[in-house]
């Protein structure tokens, strides 16, 4: 019965010692970030938010809207991979759906993308598109 015990840890240690390695041999999936992963980020990288829709951050407004009166709900903070204080804005009675993400960077708010019907868009674009209408 020893022997067979003995057995049982043996095979058990084999296999759990190919999976780790078998797991540790796969590739990693590709992953796409909104913030770049290495180096510095600083604000003057991406589009400083309007004054008006920084101060309603800044006072923890659930609306904001652009100078041209767009309005966008505003989610509550998270915060990125890198520590940065964010939010998802998304446009109220905006067809097509618009959402963005802004992030607090350097004690400024900054737009870092976001999309239209899922295709990237920047807040910035969508005010520039608003303002020639």
């Amino acid at each position: 019965m020893d022997k067979m015990n003995n057995h049982h840890r043996a095979l058990t240690i084999l296999l759990g010692s190919v999976l780790t390695l078998a797991g540790c041999a796969q590739t990693p999936p590709d992953v796409q970030a909104s913030l770049p992963l290495m180096g510095g980020v600083s604000a003057p990288d991406y589009a400083v938010l309007p004054e008006n829709m920084s101060n309603a951050l800044m006072n923890n407004q659930t609306v904001v809207a652009t100078p041209s009166g767009q309005a966008f709900n505003v989610s509550e903070s998270y915060f990125s991979a890198l520590g940065i204080e964010c939010r998802q804005l998304t446009g109220i009675k905006i067809k097509p759906v618009i959402t963005s993400s802004v992030c607090l960077i350097d004690n400024t708010w900054v737009n870092i993308g976001g999309t239209e019907n899922g295709e990237a868009m920047h807040l910035s674009q969508m005010h520039a598109e608003g303002e020639a209408q």
